[in-house]
């Protein structure tokens, strides 16, 4: 789960990351339908409008939040489709001095 000012994101065992408008009282949700393992971690940089995924299938991805696309994907932990078996656990989080000054995208 990711918390920005206005928008709340749930990454969910069956495949999405939902986003709920916290300023729209319709309690409508949104949909990425692009996975194809359990989302287990998320990270938003509202500057950029990036959403950073994490998933049981060891991938990484970043996304646009204004037309949903990928923009860069990772393979880097052990595979498993379950939290319950899950071998390794991350947080994800941003650096933004890096970003701005390289534009550019870094995992460590």
């Amino acid at each position: 789960m990711c918390l920005t000012s206005s928008l709340l994101f749930v990454g969910t065992r069956d495949f999405k990351v939902v986003i709920i408008n916290r300023n729209d009282d319709s309690n409508k949700m949104k949909y990425f339908d692009v996975y194809q393992a359990p989302v287990f971690a998320l990270n938003v940089y509202q500057e950029k409008r990036w959403l950073a995924t994490s998933r049981f299938d060891g991938s990484f991805r970043v996304f646009n939040l204004d037309n949903q696309t990928s923009i860069k994907q990772f393979n880097m932990i052990n595979i498993s489709n379950d939290i319950e078996t899950a071998s390794l656990l991350v947080m994800m989080d941003w650096d933004k001095i890096i970003m701005s000054a390289l534009q550019i995208i870094l995992f460590y």
